[in-house]
């Protein structure tokens, strides 16, 4: 399978904020898109839409950002066992 195949088979997440323009019937939600997804049809089942949580780096985004080490290699001073 190729890249390209897996891009379009692959499952689609949008993990952003979409205002909901109306209910349509009981399965069906019609959202507003941002510019970026003008091309994506606006109509979504209600099975696929989760409520949007606001994380804490759109809260504080001056908050320093640090991350644990990836490999125990990197950890300067381990503990003697």
């Amino acid at each position: 399978m190729t890249s390209e195949d897996q891009r379009k088979l692959g499952t689609h997440f949008w993990d952003l904020p979409c205002t909901i323009i109306k209910l349509k019937g009981k399965n069906v939600v019609e959202f507003r898109l941002t510019e970026e997804f003008f091309r994506k049809h606006p109509v979504f089942p209600v099975g696929l839409v989760k409520p949007y949580f606001q994380t804490g780096e759109d809260k504080f985004p001056s908050r320093n950002k640090t991350q644990a080490p990836k490999d125990i290699a990197e950890v300067e001073d381990p503990l003697a066992l």
